[in-house]
């Protein structure tokens, strides 16, 4: 990231990291101040250019991702991880839709593009056949649920990809959206599995803020003059 206005997103992001692994009792002094300041790089950022279509989407994108940040921060006990589920669903509901309409052409890209569709959703089933018989019962639609949104946003993520070639932006869009899904991914392994990945916070934090970071420097419109 060359834009100065994410250096605050970037520095508080690696104190985040650190904090982890270092003293984690610290960590969750960090950890509410990442996506607002991801946010105020993108308005600052936004400030230097005329306003773009969509930019209130990647805002609510945002603000459910901190929300939901808040919300799972708050206890292990399963009513605030439903609660931070559903605030991130609609942010990952303002992703796809944000990915639809920037840049434009909508899904049309995706024509005859069976592959990644098709590993995306084998992904998704994988994941739901691992994870089904270890989820207690309230549990496994609201999962089921937002995992299909979040590998669907990875969908639209990867239609960015194409619309943006050959810019970076979008391959820097959907490496974000993977990550996301990565980060995700592991939360679930890390509650409702017998997996043991090593240092769980840190590896689901280090793919998630570098996820954030990317989507939205990815999506960001900019001349080649921006530094």
């Amino acid at each position: 990231m060359q834009n100065r206005h994410y250096w605050p997103f970037i520095a508080v992001g690696i104190t985040h990291l650190l904090c982890i692994l270092i003293k984690p009792s610290l960590a969750p002094y960090s950890k509410p101040f990442l996506i607002p300041l991801l946010t105020l790089g993108f308005g600052l950022g936004r400030i230097r250019r005329k306003r773009v279509s969509g930019d209130h989407i990647l805002f609510a994108a945002l603000f459910f991702s901190w929300l939901g940040d808040l919300l799972m921060m708050q206890s292990t006990q399963d009513l605030y991880f439903m609660a931070g589920i559903g605030s991130f669903f609609i942010a990952q509901i303002s992703f796809m839709r944000l990915f639809y309409r920037r840049p434009s052409l909508g899904l049309q890209v995706l024509r005859n593009q069976y592959i990644p569709i098709v590993l995306f959703v084998l992904y998704w089933v994988m994941m739901l056949i691992y994870l089904w018989p270890q989820l207690a019962g309230p549990l496994r639609f609201p999962i089921a649920a937002y995992s299909a949104v979040l590998v669907g946003m990875g969908i639209f993520a990867y239609a960015v990809k194409e619309k943006s070639a050959p810019s970076k932006q979008g391959m820097m869009v959907l490496i974000g959206a993977l990550l996301f899904i990565i980060s995700d991914s592991l939360i679930a392994l890390d509650r409702f599995s017998d997996m043991r990945i090593w240092n769980p916070q840190f590896s689901i934090m280090i793919t998630y803020i570098m996820a954030q970071g990317l989507i939205v420097y990815g999506i960001e419109p900019r001349s080649d003059t921006d530094n």
